[in-house]
């Protein structure tokens, strides 16, 4: 063997080659032992993790980078691997269950810990000793319309989906009526108009009404309806107006009709100072709250009371945008905004220009413009882009056409000929410009127009 003798320099001139050269060299990429791959990070920084199953320790299999429980070997004591789900435990015995409930077997039919108190049942449960099980006692755990009827011991119908088919639920008789013509009585038949069985013959009417073309017995006069209720001559039903017209637990909407508390779908269905229980379906005070829909526009619900407040748009009332938590005046489109405004920035400004002026006050490039149909006279239209729909509020961004005299002679413009079109709610064929080959008027350009089809 040979040795090499360095002197100091050369040896020094050798170390600093070594990290010249290094400089040189690309950059460090992490190397993992085997069995395992380098999973880097959003900046770009790799660590090791596994890639095969042998890596992992017994009772583990390796998926998308980490090790995961998929025997009862790694569980904890009590605990049993779930077949249906990898790397889940679940309990199997009494030792793992919660203080206050019980292991069922699954020879028992459940493979389970249930509540084996009262303590423990959900709301409106109670504990039933004999069977063990924590039993339905109140509105909360009634499947849908339907609630809790003490009398009964049971839920009792409120709504269409538990009547038999072909009936409806009546809340005035608190029972399922009929709702189609093979279950009305002899000479009645099942109108939709009163949601009951209307009879055919003028007889079947109550005194102080009288029966139309239709079959339906129409009030004549205040006198012929109960209570405070009025007739309504148009619809020919007697109408509530204020809420001491209705029974208990109704209120008088804004239809003049007599709605029951018990069948709301949202806080619109309930009268003033009150909230839908949307799981229950009745109107309530307004107090604790469990979701959101509980609370009015504008609020939340907070530890059971609602606060003011918003995640989204939707959360707050109408023209009022969710901003950091709070609803408050800013506008997010130009249709937010009063008549011929701009949005901008969050602030309603007025537009300005010449939108919708006279024709007489019209410069370049606007132009004086004359709707087709469901407008009258003339008026300042603006240019517009379509894909940005850069109008004011109240205004669209409308293709304009152009009308011409002689059918069949050249527009002189674009290739369009003049051609006779059928348009809605025009008596006669209108003479419109259009290409050969086009089916429609030929659109030339596009301007800023009413939406209602005449400047306000």
């Amino acid at each position: 063997m040979h040795r090499l003798l360095l002197s100091m320099p050369t040896l020094i001139a050798l170390m600093v080659m070594v990290s010249v050269a290094g400089c040189s060299r690309s950059e460090f990429v992490a190397r993992c032992p085997s069995g395992y791959a380098v999973q880097l990070d959003e900046e770009g920084n790799g660590r090791c993790v596994c890639a095969e199953d042998s890596v992992c320790p017994s009772g583990y299999v390796c998926e998308t980078g980490g090790c995961v429980c998929v025997s009862d070997y790694c569980c904890p004591e009590g605990y049993l691997i779930d077949p249906q789900e990898k790397g889940r435990c679940v309990c199997q015995h009494e030792d793992c269950c919660e203080p206050g409930y019980q292991f069922v077997s699954v020879e028992d039919g459940l493979g389970a810990c249930v509540c084996a108190m009262e303590e423990c049942c959900p709301r409106d449960f109670i504990f039933d000793e004999q069977s063990s099980r924590c039993v339905c006692a109140g509105d909360a755990c009634c499947p849908n319309d339907t609630e809790w009827d003490e009398d009964e011991g049971g839920c009792a119908c409120r709504g269409d989906s538990c009547c038999p088919p072909g009936h409806r639920y009546q809340p005035s008789t608190e029972g399922c009526a009929c709702a189609m013509d093979l279950c009305c009585p002899e000479d009645h038949v099942y109108s939709a108009a009163v949601n009951a069985c209307v009879c055919l013959g003028a007889g079947c009417c109550p005194a102080g009404f009288e029966i139309d073309d239709d079959g339906i017995c129409r009030c004549t006069g205040n006198d012929s309806c109960p209570g405070s209720l009025i007739c309504d001559p148009e619809s020919g039903r007697c109408a509530c107006t204020e809420d001491r017209d209705c029974g208990a637990d109704s209120f008088c909407n804004i239809f003049g009709f007599c709605q029951t508390q018990a069948a709301c779908q949202s806080n619109y269905d309930c009268p003033e100072g009150t909230i839908c229980d949307v799981q229950r379906h009745i109107c309530v005070e307004e107090g604790p709250c469990y979701i959101d829909e509980h609370c009015p526009m504008g609020t939340l619900c907070s530890d059971g009371r609602c606060e003011e407040g918003c995640e989204i748009t939707a959360d707050c009332p109408l023209r009022l945008s969710c901003r950091e938590g709070e609803c408050v005046d800013f506008c997010e489109a130009n249709n937010w905004c009063p008549y011929l405004h701009w949005c901008e920035a969050g602030e309603c400004s007025p537009a300005g220009g010449q939108h919708c002026n006279d024709c007489s006050d019209c410069d370049p490039p606007n132009t004086c413009l004359s709707p087709i149909t469901e407008g009258e006279g003339t008026f300042c239209g603006a240019p517009c882009d379509p894909e940005t729909d850069s109008c004011p509020s109240g205004m669209n961004c409308s293709s304009v056409v152009y009308s011409c005299a002689v059918e069949g002679q050249s527009c002189g413009e674009a290739g369009t000929i003049c051609r006779s079109f059928d348009v809605v709610n025009e008596p006669e064929p209108l003479l419109l410009c259009a290409r050969p080959d086009e089916d429609e008027p030929h659109v030339f350009a596009h301007f800023c127009a009413p939406q209602i089809g005449y400047c306000l």
